[in-house]
């Protein structure tokens, strides 16, 4: 599956152990490499007293590892090891037993029991900032897995950017763009009726020409130079997209990633690329590529026992490709088997919507705002924590800068060069929208003072006011009152 690349990520840069070479070689995709230093890191016999508490984290990280190459035996004993060197920790303990039980029921492709645990611990106000954030990744990626990627997406867009460290945020990041190109991919106009992915987010969901936008955004984006595995992910989600509009110049770029894959042993991570390659390659018309991932998944799908979601893809490919190829009685088979699994899947799921429903907010109308996805990743963050701020009336362009620090120059060179304004003018222009939805909102009082409503949202000045909303909306506040009432 192809959280296969977050969960390491996540988990090395949230350990308290120091643990450089480590992280330098899950950054840098070397993941059999990485679990070798486990082996080769000696944390001594076991026994039955608490280790410290670095050496705790380390084994959890390792077991993480071993999660992500399905190596589920050496994975299940690394994370017992792991509870038991917590000691007496009743704290520590329980919510290492639910993470951990979360994040193996998730790989082990029991949905409903995996987003159960991620969601109890979200009710957990004792949690660290990196372990909230772990747990909705979890929660995010579960849903997904489960077919909901509009309820991933909201539930992702609760983080708040003032818990979240500039390396967890490149992650979080690209977790997102991965999240749109799944759906993308399997609920373009292209790909239809796969009907066990929930169609109720497409009408908000990103457009060819607005991935395609966010994906050159993030190539540009040099802090992903600091995290290669996240750079080289985010290169094979733009060639894949190329890959469903037809574009057979990004078969070499897809091939490399799957060739990665296959070298570092990740036979779950493996299956999910050649899956993905092979949506995109239908829905691109190129049936040659698609047959070529097939076949490597039909010998996976004929020698295993058990089956993970990926059996939907596998199925629903294969009914495709056997439609494209005039292949009647195969197509039906394949399809029948697919309506078949996906209700299984949907019965043993039935729990995960109520869960769901209760920590993934409803989108507000016209509650976008697609403005930061312009910025390089370092000033998204100035952004919203300028947005955040809006009602501060000392909110200033130089504590933005000291938020994210760098100096003021920068921050007006960013803004100017990928806003086309100021942070000064995005400030007054905020605010004054702000403003106006507050004179417009049918609930607001007609006694109201204006000069009150603009002090809520940091403006004090008379003059300011009615020279900046003059500006923005070509009317005084006191005609949008009018014309309102």
């Amino acid at each position: 599956m192809f959280s296969s690349l977050y969960l390491p990520l996540l988990s090395v840069h949230a350990t308290t152990a120091s643990m450089p070479e480590l992280q330098h070689k899950i950054r840098h995709a070397q993941f059999l490499e990485a679990a070798a230093t486990g082996e080769r890191r000696r944390f001594g016999p076991e026994t039955s007293l608490a280790l410290p508490q670095t050496e705790a984290d380390a084994l959890c990280v390792y077991a993480d590892i071993h999660t992500a190459l399905a190596n589920h035996e050496d994975a299940e004993e690394l994370y017992r090891r792991h509870q038991r060197a917590l000691g007496f920790d009743k704290k520590a303990v329980r919510f290492a037993s639910f993470r951990n039980n979360a994040w193996k029921s998730l790989f082990q492709s029991r949905l409903a029991s995996a987003f159960a645990g991620f969601r109890r611990m979200l009710d957990d106000k004792t949690l660290t900032s990196a372990q909230r954030i772990e747990m909705t990744v979890g929660a995010a990626v579960t849903l997904l897995a489960a077919g909901d990627a509009g309820s991933a997406e909201q539930l992702l867009a609760t983080l708040d950017p003032e818990d979240i460290a500039p390396n967890t945020e490149l992650i979080l990041e690209a977790l997102q763009a991965d999240v749109s190109v799944q759906h993308y991919l399997r609920y373009s106009q292209r790909i239809t009726n796969h009907t066990y992915w929930h169609p109720a987010a497409h009408d908000s969901w990103r457009t060819m020409g607005q991935l395609d936008t966010l994906m050159r955004k993030l190539d540009r984006d040099s802090d992903f130079e600091a995290i290669p595995v996240l750079r080289d992910r985010l290169a094979y989600l733009r060639a894949l997209l190329m890959l469903s509009e037809g574009d057979d110049y990004a078969v070499p770029s897809v091939l490399r990633h799957l060739g990665w894959a296959e070298r570092e042993g990740m036979s779950d991570y493996e299956v999910a690329v050649r899956l993905e390659i092979a949506l995109a390659a239908i829905a691109g018309n190129l049936t040659d590529i698609a047959d070529m991932m097939l076949t490597a998944c039909r010998h996976r799908y004929q020698s295993e026992p058990t089956h993970g979601r990926w059996i939907l893809d596998y199925f629903f490919c294969s009914a495709r490709l056997a439609e494209q190829h005039g292949k009647l009685e195969l197509t039906v088979r394949m399809l029948r088997d697919y309506a078949g699994t996906a209700l299984e899947f949907a019965r043993r799921d039935s729990t995960i919507a109520a869960l769901a429903s209760t920590i993934v907010p409803r989108p507000a109308e016209g509650a976008g705002d697609d403005i930061s996805v312009c910025l390089p990743a370092k000033y998204r963050r100035a952004y919203r924590y300028l947005i955040v701020q809006l009602r501060d009336p000392g909110l200033s362009v130089r504590r933005v800068a000291e938020h994210i620090g760098v100096t003021e120059r920068a921050l007006q060179a960013a803004f100017k060069a990928h806003l086309g304004m100021s942070p000064s003018e995005v400030i007054r222009v905020r605010r004054m929208e702000r403003i106006r939805e507050e004179l417009t909102d049918t609930h607001h009082s007609a006694s109201a003072n204006i000069l009150e409503t603009a002090a809520k949202w940091g403006v004090r000045n008379r003059s300011t006011l009615l020279n900046s909303y003059r500006k923005r909306f070509d009317e005084a506040p006191s005609e949008t009152v009018e014309r309102a009432a």
